[in-house]
């Protein structure tokens, strides 16, 4: 059985609230990559549509177009640490190359709940994954 790590929204924004948490992750991670194990991350964001009125998400709704994480800002990038994990591998998890900066998965999502997702989990899960462990 195979295991994969999910890693959700490690991003600039949320850098004040990965002290503790940044270090265990790349820890799992570093596990994961050396035992060729499959790892996801998630990333939030809002497109330039999403945060144009009419606010149709949900979540831009609520905090307002300046209080979103729009994609391609500063805030949306993932933490440096946590990029550099990403591209210091040109391999993916089945040991096939990668054309990209981006060995392993980068999901993007703009909910708060990752698990919205399922669908896309659920298409990677069949493939071979029986267990998710999920860190973020």
């Amino acid at each position: 059985m195979t295991t994969a790590l999910l890693i959700v929204d490690m991003q600039n924004v949320f850098t004040s609230m990965t002290t503790t948490c940044l270090p265990k992750i790349l820890h799992l991670a570093t596990h994961f990559r050396a035992n060729s194990l499959p790892i996801i991350f998630t990333q939030h964001g809002h497109s330039k549509a999403e945060l144009t009125p009419p606010f149709r998400n949900q979540l831009v709704r609520k905090w307002g177009p300046s209080g979103s994480i729009a994609t391609g800002s500063h805030d949306w990038e993932l933490i440096p640490s946590i990029a550099d994990f990403i591209s210091s591998s040109s391999t993916k998890h089945d040991g096939s190359k990668t054309g990209e900066n981006s060995p392993y998965p980068i999901i993007p999502k703009n909910t708060y709940d990752a698990f919205l997702i399922r669908t896309s989990l659920l298409c990677w899960r069949k493939r071979r994954w029986k267990e998710w462990l999920c860190a973020g």
